[in-house]
């Protein structure tokens, strides 16, 4: 059988399963809002061939699937496939801006931003944003990602407005504009003082790998500090590598001191910083932190 009936033919028995839940839900949730409430109450889902899981539109009444060498809409009730932007539109932009002659697409993920206004996705050693209704794009030479906890990278994190994106270099906060020009939001960050990077217990025990976010107003980024000082340090050969390297990691053991994590906001423009109060006992672990209107 060829791979295409395949997908299709699992792609029908996903949406057989979708919409049998819906028959016996009483809010009939449909989409995204009933795959969700399946997987919570840990019903083995149907998964379409090669994909590790499904990609929804953003309002999430819709997946989409790469397929033939294109991005398409699939309308999850009743299986009907639409394309998902004008591609044409896109490589013309792309064309225009970068000199090169792509004739399709010639990225194979991508994430939504903006509320689904804008894609970004990655080539050419380059990140591109663009956005669906104006067809105008952005794009720039990402910096280079630092490895933290198992090989997990971390990149940069473009502002809302795609004007700058932050990052962090030697434990420290750095914005950069579309032009190059860059500014230093902390100046103070060491291996034992690590801002806006997480330490080993975030990643590893709470699976966060963030540490800092903007406002939805593009200026300000809040960022957590860690203070590795009072924790116990372990220490690392890498004797796989070819040059082996000796590290002290940072490692609570039972019992032991925990890092100590602040919360600040620093102003983009004015590069002034603000500690928030989130009270007296340090000794507490800082989850997840997000902006509200």
């Amino acid at each position: 059988m060829r791979k295409n009936s395949k997908t299709a033919a699992v792609l029908g028995l996903l949406l057989v399963v979708l919409i049998a839940g819906q028959a016996f839900a009483q809010d009939r949730v449909v989409g995204k809002a009933l795959y969700d409430k399946l997987r919570r109450e840990a019903r083995t889902l149907v998964k379409m061939e090669g994909q590790p899981r499904l990609d929804w539109t953003p309002d999430g009444k819709a997946s989409y699937i790469n397929e033939d060498g294109t991005f398409k809409r699939v309308d999850i009730l009743t299986g009907a496939k639409t394309p998902l932007f004008d591609d044409a539109k896109l490589l013309a932009a792309v064309n225009a801006m970068t000199g090169r002659q792509e004739a399709k697409l010639f990225f194979s993920r991508f994430q939504f931003l903006d509320e689904g206004r804008k894609i970004q996705f990655s080539a050419f050693n380059k990140v591109f944003v663009y956005d669906l209704s104006s067809s105008k794009l952005v794009f720039y030479e990402p910096e280079r990602a630092i490895v933290g906890v198992r090989g997990r990278a971390y990149g940069d994190s473009l502002s809302p407005d795609l004007k700058y994106r932050a990052f962090t270099r030697d434990y420290n906060l750095y914005v950069k504009d579309m032009d190059g020009k860059e500014t230093a939001l902390t100046t103070d960050g060491t291996e034992d003082l690590r801002n806006a990077f997480p330490d080993w217990v975030y990643p590893e025990e709470l699976g966060q790998y963030q540490a800092f976010w903007w406002s939805p107003d593009s200026k300000r980024i809040a960022f957590m500090q860690f203070d590795e000082k009072p924790v116990t340090k372990y220490p690392i050969v890498h004797d796989v590598q070819p040059i082996p390297r000796f590290e002290l990691l940072g490692y609570p053991k039972p019992g032991g001191n925990n890092p100590i994590v602040r919360l600040f906001v620093a102003d983009v423009a004015t590069k002034k910083l603000v500690r928030l109060e989130t009270g007296d006992d340090l000794d507490v672990y800082l989850y997840r932190g997000q902006w509200t209107n």
